[in-house]
């Protein structure tokens, strides 16, 4: 049986010249994605972006045993982007999936966009941010499963932010991304080893200030689940141990500076009795 983290949160899904597409638009468009874009992926996604603390859990459960004690992913990581970004006129969110990292950074940057590969996950992120919240279905177990509702806080402005559909490893064919100024911080989270050229998506960032302006920020969250069949071998950002990790990915950063790194327990609920536990290596580098 596949892990749910293989299945859902790592999706072999950014390849190069994938092309774009505007969110809601026509089913002429191609649809973007993979075999597991469909409403369980989805709902998936929603619950482990939007479900509170308490919904993640099954408290019949939780309060027989010990719960690992974990970390909000994206609390977390939007918490970074907020910290160490200086500027705080525009964000982008690379790998956003559902899009609550997205929003949340709204919070602070003046504009955030969001871009994910997967068609559905742009048309969630998108209906959120039209309607403000959005039902899905959280699996119990076998054929039973209760409903909830991703809900928008009033508070953030969706005026502020916006969501693509496109490829992290390939920005240049993507036109909404093609007029603005260059970003002040950019969020690659959990995707950095499910792309097919890892150094290719940074050396966007490196070789111009075209998408990340100097003195911005990059915050990269990664388990360095490296496969090969999804990643040249020969292209594995990896090491022996944590630090010569982030070595290999700070070879890949020239003229940037790191500037914090934290390991990151989570866990995502795939039904009632049954979790995924990661612990993601979370780096901050700054352009200079």
């Amino acid at each position: 049986e596949a892990s749910i983290w293989s299945r859902f949160h790592f999706r072999p899904h950014f390849f190069q010249h994938a092309g774009f597409r505007l969110v809601l638009d026509s089913d002429a468009a191609e649809k973007k994605g993979d075999k597991y874009d469909t409403d369980e992926v989805v709902n998936q996604y929603l619950l482990f972006h939007w479900g509170e603390e308490s919904d993640q859990f099954d408290q019949s459960l939780a309060s027989r045993i010990q719960v690992p004690r974990v970390t909000n992913l994206i609390t977390r990581t939007v918490e970074l982007m907020n910290q160490f970004s200086t500027g705080k006129n525009s964000a982008l969110d690379l790998g956003c999936a559902v899009g609550r990292s997205t929003f949340e950074l709204a919070r602070e940057f003046g504009s955030v966009m969001g871009l994910d590969y997967s068609d559905a996950f742009i048309d969630a992120a998108e209906h959120l941010r039209t309607a403000k919240s959005l039902s899905y279905q959280r699996w119990e177990t076998g054929r039973h499963n209760t409903q909830l509702t991703a809900e928008v806080d009033p508070a953030i402005d969706c005026n502020q932010l916006g969501f693509v559909q496109g490829d992290a490893a390939n920005l240049d064919v993507v036109p909404l991304l093609q007029n603005n100024e260059p970003y002040d911080a950019i969020l690659l989270s959990n995707l950095m080893c499910r792309l097919s050229e890892p150094e290719y998506c940074l050396k966007q960032f490196t070789e111009s200030n075209r998408y990340l302006q100097q003195g911005g920020i990059l915050v990269i969250s990664s388990p360095n689940t490296w496969m090969a069949q999804y990643t040249n071998p020969d292209s594995f950002l990896d090491g022996a141990d944590s630090e010569s990790t982030l070595a290999a990915l700070g070879e890949c950063l020239p003229g940037f500076e790191r500037l914090h790194e934290e390991d990151l327990p989570f866990m995502i609920r795939e039904h009632r009795r049954k979790y995924e536990y990661i612990v993601a290596q979370v780096s901050v580098w700054r352009k200079l």
